[in-house]
């Protein structure tokens, strides 16, 4: 074989190899979004959720002082703590589009970083009431990103 035929087939094998493992990289990247993206979105809806009941448990309490801290407010604070696990996570592996869309999604939710305890709580807690809506088109445009990056490629109906 001319060394030129040589030297050409060393460069293709070694394009090949690159190739192979830039695709690698990339289904590794895509199945860490897909991680942080699933969890994100599963403890958006469990802290909005917990939301909710607490506001229930406050309105039912009505006057009345609220005791020590309730079992309402302890899962409140545990989907809260969950809740800014998993914005970590989008922070850190999402792309710059995930991290826009998940302050869409935070803005309807309570701040979730930082001591709060309960009185501060169900001063600042009734703005969120109304927010159910807002929640669901925000966790939806999120849902729409992930149709977007996660796939491989993705289906026809989730290009932007």
């Amino acid at each position: 074989m001319p060394p030129l035929a040589v030297s050409w087939a060393i460069v293709s094998a070694l394009d090949a190899q690159n190739h192979q493992a830039r695709e690698a990289r990339a289904s590794e990247e895509r199945d860490i979004r897909r991680e942080a993206y699933l969890g994100y979105l599963e403890h958006a809806t469990a802290y909005r959720y917990a939301t909710s009941d607490l506001l229930d448990g406050i309105a039912e309490a009505g006057d009345a002082d609220l005791p020590g801290p309730t079992a309402a407010f302890q899962r409140w604070l545990n989907a809260r703590a969950d809740f800014q696990d998993s914005v970590n996570s989008v922070y850190v592996y999402g792309s710059d589009e995930a991290w826009q869309r998940h302050r869409v999604v935070a803005r309807t939710l309570p701040y979730s970083v930082g001591y709060i305890n309960q009185s501060q709580l169900v001063d600042d807690l009734s703005k969120f009431r109304d927010e159910v809506q807002a929640f669901g088109a925000a966790y939806n445009d999120f849902l729409e990103l992930m149709c977007e990056e996660l796939p491989a490629t993705p289906r026809d109906g989730c290009e932007p």
